[in-house]
């Protein structure tokens, strides 16, 4: 077992990468290929889209080779909002030299990775991250950057976007889950047809199910979550995210996801057609999170903080709701005699279930589906999730309790 985070270079997909891993997650990170993290696998499950049309080839974007088409390898990437193409106030990508398809700088010590670009002529800018992979976990902690290089100020957003596999035209093999907008409405539309049957919102959770039709959603959520699922094989990738009250976001939407497919969307002042052939068109969708937008003074950095993790659950179910460490598949209940759930977890540790002070712990890995069937005395129970030293990760479930008992509580302190 690799009790430790081990960082190497490798070979993944016929090309040099930096691989981090441990006991239960592999990352291949790409500096030359715009300073992407190119896969995450859980299991020997690859989560992120790769393109399998570029596979072992080169990226000759900001060369003399290249002729100005995209070079989409797929992976999970940071861009930068504005998107537009009229102005120097806006990051004209992709396809861009440099941000999305240049070489990164990078070094590798311990447990972190980090990039960092070099500066985009058209805006001004250059971008970079930092990469941490937690012991016993899955979760990667990402401290994205972006500085003003130009001599302008700029108002500006970092915009991580991670591409996901999704290669069906029938539903239910890919879907993304996250929870409503602040607004109620669940979502709005940015591209694509309206009445798209891709898009669904159930109780408080929108449900993107991937049919291979091009269009985009956004959404003013402030739940904190975004989770990606192949329903197939039960492995998820689940981004936690900060909201920030009353900051403006690019088109008001701290969480956009975009289906890659078949279809028309108006962009660039032109109808675009997309073409219904997955060879030379390939299906994947895009969790995308940003940061507000803020003004950049010459010389100065803001600063993105976010985190991706993965795990397993229980194939073809739906995400009823989640945390920063965990997301369940089904409601958790509270019957006479027991308390049940199915879950999935960001660590190797433990749920713990307490019922007026007796606590049934669950051995609990990412790697493997969550099922809590517990026999309880009372209505008074908790269920938090633990990490392998017994230390408290996070609360999963409460049930009704006093005023003065919920202020004792240190996870609510």
């Amino acid at each position: 077992m690799i009790h430790t985070i081990m960082i190497r270079q490798t070979k993944h997909s016929g090309r040099s990468v930096i691989e981090m891993s441990n006991d239960y997650v592999k990352v291949y990170v790409a500096p030359e290929l715009g300073g992407r993290i190119l896969q995450i696998e859980i299991g020997g499950c690859a989560l992120l889209f790769e393109n399998e049309n570029l596979k072992g080839m080169a990226n000759v974007q900001g060369t003399s080779r290249w002729n100005g088409n995209w070079q989409n390898f797929g992976g999970e990437k940071l861009w930068v909002a504005p998107q537009g193409w009229s102005s120097e106030d806006e990051w004209p990508g992709p396809p861009d030299p440099v941000i999305d398809g240049g070489s990164y700088k990078v070094s590798a010590e311990n447990d972190v990775i980090e990039m960092t670009s070099s500066v985009e002529p058209h805006i001004g800018v250059q971008v970079g991250r930092s990469v941490r992979l937690l012991e016993k976990s899955t979760r990667l902690e990402i401290n994205a950057w972006l500085r003003n290089r130009s001599e302008h100020s700029k108002h500006l957003s970092i915009w991580p976007v991670a591409q996901v596999e999704a290669s069906s035209y029938e539903s239910g093999h890919y879907k993304i889950f996250f929870g409503r907008d602040r607004s109620k409405s669940g979502f709005t539309i940015i591209h694509g047809i309206v009445n798209s049957p891709q898009w669904h919102l159930r109780d408080n959770i929108v449900e993107v199910d991937y049919q291979y039709i091009a269009g985009k959603i956004g959404s003013d959520t402030d739940c904190g979550w975004a989770c990606y699922m192949n329903c197939d094989k039960g492995a998820c990738l689940v981004a936690n995210f900060e909201r920030e009250e009353d900051k403006p976001y690019f088109h008001d939407a701290p969480l956009q996801v975009w289906a890659q497919g078949r279809g028309s969307i108006y962009t660039r002042g032109s109808l675009s057609v997309c073409p219904d052939n997955m060879k030379i068109n390939p299906g994947y969708m895009q969790m995308e999170l940003q940061s507000p937008l803020q003004r950049v003074r010459p010389g100065d950095s803001i600063e993105y903080k976010y985190s991706l993790w993965s795990c397993r659950v229980h194939p073809n179910t739906s995400v009823i709701s989640a945390g920063r460490s965990w997301i369940a598949t089904s409601n958790i209940v509270l019957g006479r005699a027991n308390i049940s759930a199915h879950l999935g977890v960001a660590v190797c540790g433990y749920v713990a279930v307490e019922c007026d002070g007796n606590v049934t712990r669950i051995p609990v890995s990412p790697n493997e589906p969550v099922d809590i069937d517990v026999p309880v005395s009372s209505g008074n129970v908790s269920m938090t999730l633990l990490d392998s030293e017994l230390r408290a990760v996070e609360r999963i479930y409460r049930s009704h309790r006093s005023f003065a008992s919920i202020l004792c509580d240190p996870l609510y302190q």
